[in-house]
């Protein structure tokens, strides 16, 4: 997703420093969406105050130098409806160590690929206890919130399933007399 739209959108719910909008897409749920260090979003949020679709004012601080703190404008509101009316989804990226990881198991000990499915087992079971706790929670969300994350505990789950059902097959090393052998794994109802 590009960095402008994201900053915008984030906008949108609230005026915020850089540096807020930030932290926010560090963590959740933004995370998901985008990946930005803090240069980047300084940069994107001058380039936008720039073309007039956020304002900048200071934020006098004790103690400490001043903040500033943005807010989309309405030029900023109507260009951000815009963006999302004309632009189309691209592929969705992932990025996964623990993929790559396993794309490489059979040149790690067996049990070494147990502990790495185990760990990613006991990982996915905490992100779904952590997404149903939100959700019940956090009372009435808007549409689009409780949407994203009832997609994320479908994906969650799925992979949860994968994973502790051919956990057994998963963990089995090939040995020198299994090159070229696939492992037939079970994958949902099939």
């Amino acid at each position: 997703m590009d960095l402008s739209i994201v900053c915008l959108a984030l906008l949108s719910r609230s005026e915020a420093s850089g540096y807020e909008i930030t932290k926010k897409i560090e963590g959740p749920p933004y995370n998901h969406f985008c990946h930005a260090g803090f240069s980047a979003v300084y940069a994107a949020l001058r380039r936008l105050a720039g073309e007039g679709v956020v304002e900048a004012r200071a934020l006098s601080q004790q103690s400490r130098p001043d903040k500033t703190l943005y807010r989309i404008t309405p030029t900023g509101t109507a260009r951000l409806e815009t963006m999302f009316q004309q632009t189309s989804p691209g592929e969705d990226v992932v990025y996964s160590d623990f993929l790559f990881a396993l794309f490489f198991a059979d040149l790690m000990p067996a049990e070494a690929v147990g502990r790495l499915i185990d760990q990613r087992i006991a990982w996915y079971r905490g992100a779904i206890a952590r997404l149903e706790a939100c959700a019940a929670a956090s009372g009435e969300t808007p549409f689009g919130h409780s949407t994203v994350r009832q997609f994320g505990l479908a994906v969650y789950r799925a992979a949860l399933a994968f994973l502790e059902e051919n956990r057994p097959a998963l963990a089995a090393t090939p040995t020198a007399a299994d090159k070229g052998h696939v492992h037939h794994l079970k994958v949902g109802n099939a």
